[in-house]
């Protein structure tokens, strides 16, 4: 009982099956305290063996599918994170989000904006001058990759797009910043 005691606190995933020759119900106690998963007493016959471990199994393969599911929700919500951030900025700009909410939801979509000064840039594509051959959302496509490309090592920048508008949210390390980031986006 003290190995378990020592097993269970430095591996308390490791399943234990205590066979015994004690029928002392101290002994079983202190084992349903262990969280010791069988306490059989010897001797032990084959069809009472061959239970043991088939339900030592079931529990087994019950706790490797909960982990699976587990992974696969994890895996979901991270091919899910590019689209719950978009939603987050467009309610971020649309003023859906008290100020007391917004480190909550950045924590949970893996937001990393540290501030302290943020600026919210708007590149609008004219429908009016779109190239030939070009739709209006291939050139907002083309634009957004050029800005990235452009502001990429210069800024802290998150881009999505908003009713056909390409939005760079900015994070800004001093006020010095804003008028910087703003000459650069007028020369782009």
């Amino acid at each position: 009982l003290e190995l378990c005691a020592h097993i269970k606190a430095k591996y308390p995933a490791t399943k234990i099956l205590l066979f015994t020759g004690f029928d002392d119900f101290e002994y079983a106690k202190e084992a349903v305290h262990l969280e010791i998963e069988e306490y059989i007493l010897k001797p032990v016959n084959a069809i009472e063996l061959s239970d043991c471990l088939k339900r030592l199994k079931d529990v087994l393969d019950k706790e490797r599918e909960e982990k699976l599911n587990i992974r696969k929700l994890e895996q979901y919500y991270t091919d899910s994170l590019p689209v719950l951030q978009t939603n987050f900025f467009c309610s971020l700009i649309e003023g859906r989000i008290t100020e007391g909410e917004i480190r909550k939801f950045m924590g949970a979509y893996r937001i990393s904006l540290p501030g302290p000064y943020f600026c919210c840039a708007v590149l609008h594509i004219s429908e009016n001058h779109v190239p030939d051959n070009m739709t209006p959302l291939l050139l907002s496509v083309s634009v957004q990759r050029e800005a990235q490309e452009r502001f990429q090592g210069k800024w802290d920048c998150r881009y999505f797009t908003y009713l056909g508008n390409i939005v760079m949210l900015v994070n800004i390390e001093g006020e010095r910043g804003i008028t910087r980031l703003t000459e650069e986006c007028y020369r782009f």
